[in-house]
């Protein structure tokens, strides 16, 4: 496979704008640097946002200093000629610098594109919202290091959480403890500080005192989990919602992975579910590392990974997860209430594609499963 063609696509009438785009092969050289790039319109504007911009090598993202490109509200489009075909295999990552002045999350779910010389998708990933520059790894992922975790609004919103705990494939905790910051503390007797997401203590009830609370505004939690890890040894992230009430303010905050060099390498999206929300981060069965001693006749024969249907192993992934916040709903009842609220701890599924009540969201397609798996 070879790819000609970098392009970031909405597909709802919105603004597109960013700083920068970078496609960077495994020697570190961009090979988007001063290419040809066009989008589906400028907007009118003295400081003359053209798609140019996107590719000049100037990484400054405020609007008001005249760097970024800018399109009209519609499903606009930027599109890059790399100018001759690269080797798929030879692209490392895409870096795609966002707007950070206001506007941010004009670019939550467009998507990213890589395309052939007849403009033939090669690879696609969504994009978030977030502030800080996103990289879209084409290539090896797993030996990436990170060092930071953060949950980010991107409209006007309190955010309160319980507790974020960061789990390796050993079950080992490496937030727990760690340095936590937020945008801000609300002012209450209860003095909700950034370190109560990382105290150790899922209680959910904010009468308990075991939240962090910001003011209603761009908020963000950031975790530095104060040394490297190598982001193929991070299993799953749970994040513990307020229970008593207001769960619903979560819905839409965006979780990311930050690397060391400060890009965000993964991200995920929270719902409204009260109590626990586990993401998948790294799955073995999904990633193809798979023990001798499992079997699993679905995937087909996983000696090599062309036979093995990989929405099967996504949705066996999602399938897990979804047990996985049973047994904490479950457990965080009973803790609350001293006795099982109609929840079968050993409850068992035949099918993966299960539907979930109203209120937990729809997972019985495709489309609605927590997306960023590779």
């Amino acid at each position: 496979m070879a790819v000609r063609f970098v392009k970031i696509q909405h597909y709802r009438n919105e603004y597109l704008h960013v700083s920068q785009v970078e496609v960077l092969t495994f020697d570190g050289k961009n090979i988007a640097l001063g290419k040809k790039a066009t989008q589906s319109s400028v907007y009118s504007h003295s400081k003359n946002p053209i798609a140019e911009r996107a590719v000049d090598g100037n990484t400054e993202t405020d609007w008001n200093r005249g760097n970024l490109t800018h399109t009209n509200q519609e499903k606009s489009w930027l599109l890059i000629d790399l100018g001759q075909n690269y080797p798929f295999q030879s692209i490392h990552r895409i870096n795609v610098y966002n707007r950070t002045d206001c506007c941010n999350e004009r670019l939550e779910e467009a998507v990213l594109y890589l395309l052939d010389d007849h403009e033939k998708e090669l690879f696609s990933n969504v994009l978030c919202g977030a502030m800080i520059p996103q990289a879209i790894y084409v290539n090896k992922i797993d030996n990436v290091k990170v060092r930071k975790v953060k949950i980010e609004h991107i409209r006007n919103e309190y955010l309160h959480v319980s507790q974020v705990e960061v789990l390796t494939f050993d079950g080992k905790n490496i937030a727990l403890g760690k340095k936590a910051t937020q945008s801000s503390v609300y002012s209450h007797s209860k003095n909700p500080i950034a370190e109560r997401a990382v105290d150790g203590n899922t209680e959910t009830d904010w009468n308990r005192g075991n939240l962090t609370h910001t003011n209603q505004e761009k908020s963000w939690l950031l975790i530095d989990l104060e040394q490297e890890y190598l982001f193929k040894d991070i299993n799953k992230i749970i994040t513990y919602n307020r229970s008593d009430g207001c769960n619903e303010r979560l819905s839409g905050a965006i979780l990311q992975i930050i690397s060391s060099d400060n890009f965000v390498i993964w991200h995920s999206t929270f719902n409204s579910r009260p109590f626990a929300q586990v993401k998948v981060v790294n799955d073995k069965l999904f990633k193809l590392k798979l023990s001798s001693s499992v079997s699993n006749s679905a995937l087909g024969d996983t000696s090599s990974p062309s036979q093995v249907d990989p929405f099967q192993a996504f949705q066996n992934a999602q399938y897990r997860q979804f047990q996985e916040f049973l047994q904490l709903q479950f457990q965080q009842f009973r803790e609350l209430n001293g006795q099982n609220q109609g929840l079968d701890q050993n409850l068992q599924f035949q099918n993966p594609q299960f539907q979930l009540p109203s209120q937990y969201g729809n997972y019985s397609n495709q489309e609605n499963i927590d997306p960023y798996f590779r």
